[in-house]
């Protein structure tokens, strides 16, 4: 389809120079010889870029400028001025308080006519395919909401709409924002700082769908039980941290205070990365929903070892609303105390997460007075698997192990362990190198072929191990070591990195 472009101007022999300048198969050039007939084109037609000559008779260009930024359906139509006459900066800042993006001074150079006629006609093709694809999205999502009157109907139409998605939206849309950033940050063309702004504008609106997009596929993710957990123990006073700081930011725009009362050396157990989205949308629902010079807690309730509380103290939650908080066929999302729009499946996606965990979200709020979020895990104690032929090491290991709260298991062989391997869920094991039959390398190999325990950490023990066995082990996929002879303090040091 080729993109509209008017050159407007009184004199017949400009209009043809500029024609020719322009001549490309993929342009249609209109010409007008007046700003009287260029307003009636367009109303008549659709235009990526207008060339406006800025003496002409009866009207010049800056009247037509500005009467095209006051009617709707030219407003937002780019226009450049073409002009003979002063470069002084009074003169060109009239232009552009009339509504011009740019200038293009007489005698023209082609090649800078040709550049910035190119920028705009490759922005003007962006906008209508992000245009398109917003159209083809709306229709989309309005479909899979209908789809839940029945079971089987909702299934089917939800899983075309992912396929949709994931191949014929997500790919191009993102291709489209990338672009749409290219050409907002190319200064050599030099775009003025009003159409820097437009091109944020749209490179952001294209972002919240790339967001919509992601949640809805997470979601389709998890309810199809496509996600395998990668689930470890760590430290949930350094998680929070870290997500308090990725809001400090956003928190500090309204003045809110994020306090993150959770204990140092707080174990929890779960796949950090989902976990951690579940925390982080918590976090800035609530900066979302604070009113200025508010705070946000994150804490422990009392006498609930395995939860974490994000409470708030902004506008609240309806009543009527929150049973339907989780639901996905129920979009229960409001603007924030800013104006911030939300996409209204971030909660039924946390929800979802929680229950593949085992765990639970709940929520408690009362409007005017905040809300609190409490997410729980399932109780579980560390089981560590202690390997070696010799009883006094396993008994020693063992030993220093109670201190951490952990559940210690022992197996004196490879074969040994192998079948502990079969029958519990181990969360790290500690294991000889030098052992009869099956060694420890033997036994680190087998434990990273089996899928359900490939990700179970494993720690080397030996005496002056010797680099070229090191390696193998760490090729084998060993991720630490210790020596036979080291001593509690830097045993538990090791150990605490795995199991907290």
């Amino acid at each position: 389809m080729k993109i509209n472009i008017l050159a407007v101007d009184d004199r017949e022999e400009n209009l043809f120079a500029l024609v020719s300048l322009l001549e490309n198969p993929g342009l249609n050039i209109v010409t007008a010889g007046s700003g009287n007939e260029a307003l009636g084109l367009m109303l008549e037609q659709d235009f990526a870029l207008v060339l406006l000559d800025v003496q002409m008779p009866e009207m010049d260009g800056f009247e037509v400028a500005e009467l095209m930024r006051s009617m709707e359906a030219t407003k937002t139509i780019p226009i450049i001025f073409v002009t003979a006459i002063s470069k002084e900066s009074e003169y060109v800042f009239k232009g552009y308080e009339s509504g011009a993006v740019d200038y293009l001074f007489k005698p023209l150079d082609p090649n800078v006519v040709r550049s910035k006629v190119r920028i705009f006609c490759e922005l003007h093709r962006k906008k209508v395919e992000i245009e398109e694809a917003n159209q083809k999205l709306g229709s989309m999502v309005e479909q899979l909401r209908k789809a839940k009157e029945t079971a089987e109907k909702a299934t089917k139409i939800k899983d075309e709409f992912v396929s949709l998605v994931a191949h014929d939206l997500k790919s191009p849309l993102a291709s489209i924002i990338g672009i749409l950033r290219f050409i907002s940050e190319d200064n050599e063309n030099g775009l003025t700082e009003q159409y820097v702004e437009v091109f944020s504008n749209v490179v952001k609106s294209g972002g919240n769908l790339l967001q919509m997009i992601d949640e809805i596929l997470n979601l389709q993710r998890l309810q199809a039980g496509n996600v395998l957990l990668k689930r470890n123990f760590f430290d949930a006073y350094y998680l929070c941290a870290t997500i308090m700081d990725n809001n400090r930011y956003y928190a500090a725009e309204k003045k809110v205070e994020l306090i993150n009362d959770i204990e140092l050396g707080t174990r929890a157990y779960a796949d950090i990365s989902l976990f951690g989205e579940v925390i982080q949308n918590l976090v800035s629902n609530a900066v979302k929903f604070s009113n200025t010079g508010g705070k946000i807690r994150i804490y422990r309730p009392e006498g609930r070892p395995n939860c974490i509380a994000i409470k708030d103290y902004g506008v609240g939650i309806p009543g009527n609303t929150v049973p339907d908080l989780f639901k996905h066929e129920i979009k229960t999302t409001t603007l924030g105390t800013k104006g911030e729009h939300g996409t209204g499946f971030g909660l039924p996606y946390c929800f979802d997460i929680m229950k593949v965990h085992g765990g639970d979200l709940t929520v408690e709020s009362k409007e005017g007075k905040g809300t609190s979020f409490v997410i729980c895990l399932p109780s579980v104690t560390p089981k560590i698997l202690i390997v070696d032929d010799e009883k006094n090491i396993r008994l020693l290991f063992n030993t220093y192990l109670r201190e951490l709260g952990v559940t210690a298991m022992e197996a004196k062989s490879g074969k040994e362990a192998l079948k502990i391997l079969r029958e519990e869920n181990l969360h790290l094991i500690i294991s000889d190198l030098v052992m009869t039959s099956i060694d420890g390398l033997d036994l680190l190999s087998e434990v990273r072929r089996v899928r359900t325990t490939k990700d179970v950490p494993f720690i080397v023990v030996s005496t002056n191990i010797e680099e070229n066995t090191r390696n193998k082990a760490i090729h084998l996929g060993a991720n630490d070591f210790i020596d036979k002879s080291i001593n509690k303090d830097d045993f538990l040091a090791i150990i605490k990195k795995y199991i907290i």
